[in-house]
């Protein structure tokens, strides 16, 4: 898997993208892509397997504004909560959240019947991993790669077109 990062403030960003979007006929080709303030992450996979990415701007949150995702989410379930929720456990939850709601390609329609166990990096149904995913940090920006594979995190490719 490859993981290309972008600063679209860049005047070739679209061109950038637009290349790497169009380059490939391979039918087993997957991509995901994510936008933020100032960033965008763009995955590929020549794997059959589905994959979501996700990324995030780390910014200052509120105590009140991570606590009310812990609860507005309520509805699935996320494994081993700390007591004092803090803004590296929220951005890691947040961004395997939507990187998951991405692999299934419903958004926030995905139904809520899984369990997000932060620790082992997966995402569980009944009991069952049903896809694994790790964490990229560039700056300050976190990225979360989700896969229905596990695969080890050395094994993505990383390429900067800053």
């Amino acid at each position: 898997m490859e993981l290309y990062f972008f600063n679209t403030k860049r005047e070739d960003f679209t061109k950038s993208l637009h290349n790497l979007l169009g380059e490939s006929k391979d039918p087993r080709r997957r991509i995901s892509k994510s936008y933020t303030k100032d960033a965008c992450v763009l995955c590929v996979s020549h794997h059959p397997c589905a994959i979501g990415v996700d990324i995030e701007l780390q910014q200052q949150r509120t105590l009140e504004a991570m606590e009310h995702f812990v609860q507005s989410f309520s509805t699935f379930d996320i494994k081993d909560i700390p007591d004092k929720i803090d803004e590296q456990w929220f951005y890691k939850a947040w961004t395997a959240m939507e990187s998951y709601f991405k692999l299934r390609g419903k958004g926030f329609s995905t139904p809520k019947d899984f369990v997000l166990d932060l620790g082992d990096h997966c995402i569980r149904r009944e009991d069952v991993a049903v896809a694994w995913f790790e964490y990229y940090q560039i700056d300050k920006y976190l990225i979360c790669l989700c896969s229905e594979a596990k695969f080890p995190r050395q094994s993505v490719d990383i390429h900067l077109q800053c």
